[in-house]
């Protein structure tokens, strides 16, 4: 309502968000019939979005670790190889070496590469991968040694994977 005349003013609903300039805009479903993710705070609705500089290059949908190097919060690609390097969260945009990379703690990670997915692992549980850096498998680790860490849930397989994250026990075998 116009605040001025105190008609009703008409608005066009808009699918994402670039932040404020957006503001008092009307929310539209995306192609996907959700809400686009740019229309959240991600910090809002319990985490994630933590802003982190990587000391590698990451690809979107990889499983990062977050640890302390010189008192500051970095990532990298997680790998269940390394027992020092368990998953605490996934990006969705891919980073070069030095970039500061948002890292989500929650939600669904949607970037998920295919390769090794079908439509019948819907629901089966994901675990980190000790042969790929930042990747997952359907097939828990079991070397001596190795991570042992679910990571998540997968939600939805389309042209890429959707895992809902939902971190277990870390174990080392």
């Amino acid at each position: 309502m116009d605040t001025t005349t105190g008609r009703l003013t008409r608005k066009s609903a808009s699918d994402s968000s670039t932040g404020s300039p957006d503001a008092g805009k009307v929310v539209a479903l995306a192609s996907n019939g959700k809400i686009d993710p740019t229309m959240i705070d991600s910090t809002a609705l319990g985490g994630g979005g933590d802003a982190i500089v990587c000391t590698e290059a990451l690809t979107a949908g990889d499983w990062v670790n977050i640890y302390l190097s010189g008192g500051v919060r970095k990532c990298r690609k997680a790998l269940a190889q390394d027992a020092t390097k368990p998953a605490h969260g996934f990006v969705t945009a891919s980073y070069t070496s030095g970039a500061t990379a948002t890292v989500y703690r929650s939600g669904t990670n949607t970037k998920v590469p295919l390769t090794g997915f079908t439509a019948s692992d819907i629901g089966a549980a994901l675990f980190l991968s000790a042969t790929t850096s930042g990747g997952s498998t359907k097939t828990p680790p079991s070397t001596s040694g190795q991570l042992l860490q679910r990571i998540g849930y997968i939600s939805d397989v389309n042209s890429l994977v959707e895992v809902q994250l939902d971190f277990g026990y870390e174990i080392i075998l």
